[in-house]
């Protein structure tokens, strides 16, 4: 049996659905982002498997996408990562 799912903590809702930086190489967002979301790089690198998995199967297979927060939580004002 999977574990259960545990919240994630991030800034703020994001008001763009697609984000691509150019010339950051992506090892280092994904430790930045693990860091910030209190998660393990490994379980980060899982979540965005996943999301690239899913992203790829609604483009290929023309089925819609809902970009959504899932189980999260905001940052209060001043609190740090």
């Amino acid at each position: 049996m999977p574990r259960p799912c545990c919240q994630k903590t991030i800034d703020d809702l994001s008001k763009w659905e697609v984000f691509s930086p150019n010339g950051i190489p992506s090892q280092a967002l994904q430790d930045a982002a693990a860091r910030a979301m209190g998660i393990s790089q490994q379980t980060f690198g899982r979540i965005i498997a996943y999301a690239r998995h899913k992203i790829a199967d609604a483009l290929l297979n023309g089925k819609a996408m809902r970009i959504t927060g899932g189980k999260v939580r905001l940052k209060k004002e001043g609190e740090k990562s």
